[in-house]
């Protein structure tokens, strides 16, 4: 039986009006992207556009709140077993598709058991791993029937776990873990997230998806707290020219911009005040060293030379204007966790450079022989490392068909300490004017570093030692 925790609160409530705000006479919130979302079919995304747009479209068990935390959104309650095995899901009998059909919890045993799939080949099937017997589902050695998820009835959902995970109202927020409507897919296969072929049971609905230019939603009248969704609609516009966002937003042709140039930031905080807001981000940026081959392969005092000597501090302060922090290991500083920070990274930077020259001149290198990388030579300096060489050897790399020596990674967390759809869908749903900045330090290292990975992938803890921050954190070796 169930009875390790006590139930959720039964309703996510819409934020109320302050007295003395009046709300903009057009409810229609107009938001930029960077980049144009891969798709959107829940299963299948892996980039940050098209969580945010699938964010707006649907709705899992669990939503989070103004406060950043999950609460309740298609499950009005739950409770779980003492050892953390256990969950049951209490769904909303109200909850409908965006068609007007019940929304039950056979639609999340379908879109899990979807996810996990092999034939889906869905890249984030790892993030249903806590549920029991995923990972051997995802790997082929069992049915997907094995799926540890179970509709009791046609409003309760339970779910068996391998091994207890606090952080799964965290989890049920991802797309990969919402449900999905079985008789679109079925009907129109790869085709039923496009427009007049989708159900979605999210605030929104899909009504115009130009590719690459537009995706324009309207409020969904079937969700079932519709009457406390304040905005009508949402439009995306893709503009991946971050000058291009700033100027609509000065405009105000757009009252939600998604990233700006760094270099802008001391204007733009000087003309607009309170409007910006550099918001949290759980992600982090790095140059990611190719280790199985090329002269970093076997070398670890290059490698650790040349993240040594990277001056962070300096890069936080003066490059991105505050819009990132110095990262030096893997984790961020959350509740509960110790930081795991070596001991060089509390030298003063004159002791960290000459440990640096030391590590550099033992892997083998110096001034008379210096790093050569792609037909370029590396010493360790800021500037050498981070604006020219990492830039020049993936670019030549890619050119030829080659594996570069080193590249710009990134990686954004499943679980952010704050959802960046927030104000679209889950604040007040009033229509506010904040300049949003999640993604200022792309601007400084594009083209490389363009795509987000998940931290799940495991090839960017190999090639270095790297780190998370709770906002845009500083590329490192």
């Amino acid at each position: 039986a169930c009875g390790g925790s006590e139930p959720q609160n039964a309703s996510l409530a819409t934020a109320a009006v302050e007295v003395g705000t009046k709300l903009a006479k057009e409810q229609q919130l107009v938001r930029t992207l960077s980049s144009a979302p891969t798709g959107l079919d829940p299963s299948l995304i892996t980039d940050v556009s098209a969580q945010r747009v699938v964010d707006d479209l649907f709705e899992g068990l669990t939503a989070f709140g103004a406060d950043g935390q999950p609460g309740p959104g298609v499950a009005s309650s739950w409770e779980t077993s003492e050892n953390g095995l256990i969950w049951i899901f209490h769904l909303r009998p109200d909850a409908r598709w965006s068609n007007g059909e019940p929304l039950t919890a056979e639609n999340f045993v379908y879109g899990w058991r979807r996810t996990v799939d092999p034939k889906t080949a869905a890249a984030y099937a790892q993030a249903v791993a806590p549920v029991l017997n995923a990972y051997e589902i995802a790997t082929g050695k069992r049915p997907v029937s094995d799926l540890g998820v179970t509709a009791v009835d046609a409003h309760t959902l339970r779910v068996e776990l391998s091994e207890p995970a606090p952080y799964l109202p965290f989890l049920m927020t991802n797309a990969w873990m919402y449900p999905l409507y079985r008789p679109a897919i079925e009907r129109h296969g790869d085709a039923w997230t496009r427009v007049g072929n989708i159900v979605t049971n999210g605030p929104f609905r899909l009504v115009e998806n130009v590719i690459g230019n537009r995706i324009a939603l309207e409020k969904n009248p079937a969700y079932w707290d519709a009457a406390n969704v304040r905005l009508t609609g949402v439009d995306y516009l893709i503009l991946e020219d971050r000058n291009a966002q700033s100027q609509r937003f000065m405009a105000d042709q757009v009252q939600f911009v998604d990233a700006v140039q760094a270099t802008d930031l001391p204007w733009l905080r000087e003309r607009l005040g309170s409007e910006v807001v550099i918001e949290p981000y759980f992600g982090t940026f790095m140059i990611g060293i190719n280790d199985l081959e090329g002269p970093f392969r076997g070398n670890r005092k290059l490698r650790l030379a040349l993240s040594v000597a990277i001056d962070r501090d300096k890069l936080a302060k003066y490059v991105l204007n505050g819009a990132g922090f110095p990262a030096y290991s893997l984790m961020p500083p959350l509740d509960g966790y110790q930081q795991q920070i070596p001991d060089w990274a509390k030298l003063s930077t004159k002791d960290r450079h000459a440990l640096a020259r030391r590590l550099y001149q033992e892997a083998g290198y110096s001034e008379q022989k210096p790093l050569r990388a792609g037909h370029r030579q590396w010493r360790p300096g800021l500037i050498a490392v981070l604006r020219g060489a990492v830039r020049h050897v993936a670019y030549r790399a890619r050119r030829r068909g080659q594996h570069p020596h080193a590249g710009i990674q990134g990686a954004v967390a499943e679980q952010p300490p704050a959802p960046e759809h927030a104000v679209s869908q889950r604040v007040d749903r009033r229509l506010p004017r904040p300049l949003h900045l999640p993604a200022a330090l792309q601007d400084r290292f594009r083209p490389e570093l363009r795509r987000l990975f998940t931290p799940r992938i495991r090839r960017a803890a190999r090639s270095c030692r790297c780190d998370a921050r709770s906002q845009r954190t500083l590329p490192h070796l």
